[in-house]
């Protein structure tokens, strides 16, 4: 993937030391960022942002597949409304304890 000067911003800004190393790569048309800061000089970083902008813009480019709905298996449906009517039961007895002769 190529881009084109106009689509790209650059800006520098200062990484933890004296110099303005990190570098932040705005692609104008998508509003898409990358920034890195992990070199020391900032033309390893703004290759590095430049990477990792293509790899994002790559990413965002891919479609995902829709998904298709499925219907619950009626095993599923038994079991979560068993369980539903344990739990219900549990919930009944919780008040009726029945004393006896200690």
């Amino acid at each position: 993937m190529v881009f084109q000067r106009a689509a790209l911003s650059h800006d520098t800004d200062w990484a933890g030391n004296k110099v303005e190393t990190a570098v932040r790569v705005v692609h104008k048309p998508t509003g898409t960022t990358a920034t890195a800061s992990e070199r020391r000089s900032q033309w390893q970083n703004r290759s590095l942002a430049l990477e990792r902008l293509r790899n994002k813009l790559q990413a965002s480019r891919v479609q995902q597949k829709e998904r298709i709905a499925t219907k619950t298996p009626p095993k599923a449906t038994r079991a979560r409304l068993n369980s539903k009517k344990s739990q219900s039961l549990k919930k009944q007895n919780r008040g009726n304890v029945k004393r006896g002769d200690w």
